[in-house]
C-alpha cells in the first residue's frame, strides 16, 4: 500500500510539474501564433502587391516576346515572372516572421534551418535576374543578327539568329545554376565543354562548308570599305 501511494505521489508530482511547465509556456505559444498570423497576413498582402506591380509593368508580356516562356513550357514548366516574384516576396516575409516565432519557442534547429533558407533566397533572386537578362539579351542580339545577315545577304539568317539566341540562353542558364550552387563543378565542366563545342563546330562549319560564305563576307566588307 505504501509503495502504491509512493507511485501515485510520483505520478501526480510529475503531472503537476508538466502542467506548470505547460502553463508557463502558454504565453510563448500564444505570442508565436500571433506573430505567425500577422506574418501570413502581411506576406500575402505584399506578395499580391508585388505581383500586381510587375503585372502592370508588363514584365511577362515583354519576356514572352523573348521566347523564354516557350522554352520553359516545352520542358513542362509554366510560370509567370510577376507571380513568381510575388511568391518569392511572400515567402521571404513569411520566413522572417516564422524565424521570430520559432525563436520565441526556443526551437533552435528550426530557426537555424529557416535562417539558411532566408540566406539562400538572394541567390535565387540573382539567378532569376541572370536568366531574365540573358533572355532579353538573347532576344535582341538574335534579332540584330537576323536583320543584319538577312539585309547583307551573306548567309542563313534564321540559323545564325537561332544559334545566337540559344547560345546566350544556355550560357545564362549555366550561370544561374552556378549561382544557385547546383552541381557547381559539373556545370562549370559542362560550361567549358559547351564553349569548346561551339568553337569547334563553328570552325568546322566555316572550314568545311562555309568557304563560299566566308568569301561572300570578305567581298561584302571589301565593297563597303573600298
Amino acid at each position: 500500500m505504501q509503495i502504491l501511494n509512493l507511485w501515485l505521489s510520483s505520478i501526480i508530482g510529475s503531472l503537476a510539474k508538466t502542467w506548470e511547465t505547460f502553463l508557463a509556456y502558454v504565453p510563448n505559444i500564444l505570442a508565436a501564433l500571433v506573430i505567425m498570423i500577422i506574418g501570413v497576413l502581411i506576406a500575402a498582402t505584399f506578395g499580391k502587391i508585388v505581383t500586381k506591380v510587375f503585372d502592370k509593368l508588363y514584365v511577362d508580356a515583354l519576356l514572352k516576346k523573348t521566347g523564354i516562356f516557350d522554352l520553359m513550357e516545352k520542358g513542362g514548366i509554366k510560370i509567370y515572372i510577376s507571380v513568381f516574384l510575388g511568391e518569392l516576396v511572400k515567402w521571404f516575409i513569411l520566413i522572417v516572421f516564422f524565424i521570430t516565432a520559432f525563436d520565441i519557442l526556443n526551437l533552435e534547429q528550426i530557426t537555424d534551418f529557416l535562417n539558411k533558407v532566408l540566406l539562400y533566397i538572394p541567390n535565387v533572386v540573382v539567378a532569376v535576374v541572370i536568366m531574365l537578362v540573358g533572355a532579353i539579351v538573347a532576344y535582341f542580339l538574335s534579332n540584330i543578327v537576323k536583320t543584319t545577315v538577312h539585309a547583307a545577304k551573306i548567309g542563313p539568317a534564321k540559323f545564325l539568329a537561332g544559334l545566337t539566341y540559344y547560345s546566350i540562353v544556355i550560357f545564362a542558364a549555366m550561370a544561374a545554376l552556378i549561382q544557385l550552387g547546383i552541381a557547381k563543378d559539373l556545370v562549370q565542366t559542362l560550361f567549358t565543354g559547351f564553349v569548346a563545342m561551339v568553337a569547334i563546330a563553328g570552325g568546322l562549319a566555316f572550314g568545311l562548308g562555309g568557304k563560299e560564305l566566308g568569301k561572300e563576307i570578305l567581298d561584302k566588307l571589301k565593297e563597303d570599305f573600298s
